[in-house]
Formats: C-alpha cells, sequence, structure tokens
C-alpha cells in the first residue's frame, strides 16, 4: 500500500448489493487488527446478507486461519456442523 494511503469500508459496492441475495447459511469471521481489510468492513458485510453469523476474533490479523488456528478452526467447524444439510 502506498504511503499515506488509507483504507475505508467498502459501502456501497456492488459487493453491498450482490450479498444482500445470498440465502446460504454464512459465517464471516475476522480479526480485529487486521491491517489489509479493515474490521469495520466485517459487521458491514454480515449485517447485508440475511442470517449471517459474525464473529470477531480478538487481535487477529489478516491470516487469522494461519496464526489464530485454536480460536478460528472451531469457530468453522461447529458452524458447518450446525447447518441443516439439503
Amino acid at each position: 500500500m502506498p504511503s499515506g494511503a488509507t483504507w475505508r469500508p467498502t459501502t456501497g459496492t456492488t459487493h453491498g448489493r450482490s450479498s444482500r441475495t445470498s440465502a446460504h447459511p454464512t459465517l464471516v469471521v475476522h480479526g480485529t487488527d487486521d491491517l489489509l481489510n479493515p474490521a469495520a468492513n466485517a459487521p458491514l458485510l454480515a449485517d447485508r446478507i440475511p442470517g449471517a453469523r459474525l464473529h470477531m476474533i480478538p487481535g487477529a490479523r489478516h491470516a487469522y486461519f494461519e496464526e489464530d488456528r485454536t480460536p478460528a478452526s472451531p469457530l468453522v467447524l461447529d458452524f458447518l456442523t450446525s447447518v441443516p444439510q439439503p
């Protein structure tokens, strides 16, 4: 990222509009210390997906799935086992 550049939440993008029609179970997991995608984006995304679950991992960065496996893996496994199968 160029020096002095800032990231902003992705409000008003096509991502927001298209996600509102999702009928699929969705888990949004995000680290509170992510420097690539601001943590403020996670609740914006979850709010736009009907029934989405949001979990913020305190202190986790962008690669939470590698760096914070202990809290992240059970979240995903619990979600996958709780979703009704077709």
